[in-house]
């Protein structure tokens, strides 16, 4: 009868071994949940943008609209800087890395126009600051610009 009596508790105290530890794997599966939360997906900088230009080396301001076209991270369109004697309006092109903008130009002078800016987390909005090089017509320019998207 002991011996019986021993089978029966080993075999007792194996089975809610067995038990802890498919509990324990269970639990730990419920904690590792490999669906991802969603993300938000890249801003789509296609389309038009209005808002202002600043400048720093000389105090002007006015007026400033991009009309853009996004393919994967590139970038091409235009940008009219109304009030603006040395840039006015330029193609651009360019590139978009996570939330940072990066546009080229020739302005129609023929100086190199740079512009580094970041898209807000919500896409719609978007600043940063322009270099307008020096030209035989134009100094060497710098300055900030803010817009949002239409």
């Amino acid at each position: 009868m002991r011996e019986h009596g021993m089978r029966g508790s080993r075999r007792g105290r194996s089975l809610r071994v067995l038990a802890r530890a498919l509990l324990t794997v269970v639990g730990l599966a419920a904690c590792n949940n490999p669906t991802a939360p969603p993300t938000t997906p890249a801003p789509s900088l296609s389309g038009t943008w209005e808002g202002t230009w600043t400048s720093t080396s000389f105090g002007g301001t006015g007026r400033l609209t991009f009309q853009l076209t996004q393919s994967g991270a590139s970038i091409s369109g235009g940008a009219l800087f109304v009030e603006h004697l040395c840039i006015g309006g330029t193609s651009l092109t360019g590139t978009l890395n996570a939330t940072a903008v990066t546009l080229n130009g020739v302005t129609p002078i023929g100086a190199r126009l740079e512009l580094r800016g970041t898209i807000a987390a919500d896409g719609r909005s978007m600043s940063g600051s322009y270099t307008d090089a020096a030209s035989a017509a134009c100094p060497l320019e710098v300055g900030s610009f803010s817009v949002v998207k239409r």
